[in-house]
């Protein structure tokens, strides 16, 4: 099993009552940085598995990473409850534009704004 299958195991999928994906789970000890808090590295593979999930959602085809922009705004405690919203700002074709939102108790830990280009099936 992989890393990344590895903390996606512990959330759950969800959806608003717009329809739109939420993700939420617990922060387990494995997850921890040097500090005691859940690391940056964690935080951003799963803001991007999250986001590949939405756009995966939204087009039922398979994307890849072609850039993000992280921001950190606060610690996330272990064993606190995430929440991770993915936003799709734009999509056509060719990529997927996202935004997405780390949440602990209503407040915001980290944010990422995303762009994916679709796979084209050959």
């Amino acid at each position: 099993e992989t890393f990344d299958a590895l903390m996606w195991s512990g959330l759950a999928e969800r959806r608003d009552e717009d329809g739109k994906l939420i993700f939420m789970g617990t922060a387990t000890p494995q997850m921890s940085g040097p500090i005691g808090t859940v690391s940056e590295g964690v935080l951003t593979a799963l803001m991007q598995q999250a986001g590949a999930r939405a756009a995966e959602d939204l087009r039922r085809r398979e994307h890849v990473l072609e850039s993000m922009t992280t921001y950190f705004l606060r610690t996330m405690p272990i064993d606190a409850l995430i929440t991770i919203q993915p936003h799709v700002i734009e999509a056509s074709r060719r990529f997927v534009k996202l935004e997405v939102q780390v949440s602990h108790d209503g407040e915001l830990i980290a944010k990422a704004m995303m762009t994916a280009q679709t796979i084209d099936p050959a």
